[in-house]
């Protein structure tokens, strides 16, 4: 059966212009374009498809409480396909994106907490091991539960962290990144223009008045009226001074003597024994002779 065209007839500036609506003609042209349309947004939305594609991660919970200075993270790990390994090596990256400061400030008696945010903070890495062997059948699945803690002593402290999760083997990326809140207490910071100790205040108070006061007395004397208060009092008693020793007392003089001078003395006195014992032994002899 023979196939019917319709064909028309347009008039343009007084010319006829004959135009057909089969397969040729305008019509090819808009099956060609429509093609081109098609592939141009088939090309976008493969480039479109997230660098997550090969998994995922569910973040049991993204806001976490600090126990014994440590913080205890739950997740999900779902990946395509199941992995070759029953261990998969995990690396999950820590970025500070602010801190929670507790300050002692002026005017507060409790130490004020607020969030200070943080630029170009060197991340912390985390690498760990997944286990995706499934105890029942002996075989790897391809999701699994996990659960790992972070601690003050590998650097973490109370903020929020923005984290990224990695297969350690390939490099690449599982799952979208998270912002995980670290609940804890950091150490206070003592921000106070002046710090007051009422306790040891108290004391050094007293005794600097204790000073000032025992400073302000002075010696009352006749011209002052309460010298005179119950009435006249006699004149103190000056001591006399002590005499002077008996060996100063003879002689002027310091009263000391030199060593040598006593020697001398004492020398001369033995002399003067041993030539009278001399005298008399020989007295005796000539009283014996005669």
């Amino acid at each position: 059966m023979p196939i019917a065209h319709n064909n028309m007839r347009t008039s343009v500036g007084g010319t006829s212009v004959r135009s057909a609506s089969g397969p040729g003609g305008l019509g090819r042209s808009a099956f060609f374009n429509r093609c081109a349309a098609l592939l141009l947004g088939l090309a976008i939305g493969l480039c479109a498809v997230p660098a997550f594609a090969g998994g995922k991660i569910v973040w049991k919970r993204t806001k976490l409480e600090e126990l014994d200075k440590s913080w205890k993270i739950s997740i999900e790990v779902h990946l395509d396909k199941a992995p070759d390994v029953a261990h998969l090596p995990v690396r999950f990256t820590f970025t500070a994106l602010s801190y929670y400061e507790r300050a002692l400030v002026d005017g507060h008696k409790d130490p004020v907490i607020r969030q200070v945010p943080l630029e170009h903070q060197q991340p912390i890495v985390e690498s760990v091991d997944v286990g995706f062997l499934d105890p029942g059948t002996g075989k790897t699945a391809n999701r699994t539960r996990f659960t790992f803690q972070i601690t003050r002593d590998r650097g973490f402290e109370a903020g929020t962290y923005q984290v990224q999760v990695m297969d350690a083997r390939s490099g690449k990326e599982l799952g979208g990144e998270a912002t995980l809140t670290l609940d804890g207490e950091n150490d206070v910071v003592d921000r106070r223009t002046m710090v007051f100790d009422d306790q040891k205040s108290k004391p050094k108070k007293a005794e600097a008045e204790t000073k000032a006061a025992a400073s302000s007395q002075k010696e009352l004397t006749p011209e002052d009226d309460a010298y005179w208060a119950g009435g006249a009092k006699p004149p103190a008693e000056k001591e006399a001074p002590l005499p002077p020793p008996a060996h100063m007392q003879d002689r002027p003089g310091c009263g000391c003597r030199m060593g040598g001078e006593t020697s001398a003395a004492s020398g001369w006195a033995l002399g003067a024994l041993a030539l009278g014992a001399f005298v008399r032994r020989r007295r005796a002899a000539s009283a014996d002779e005669r």
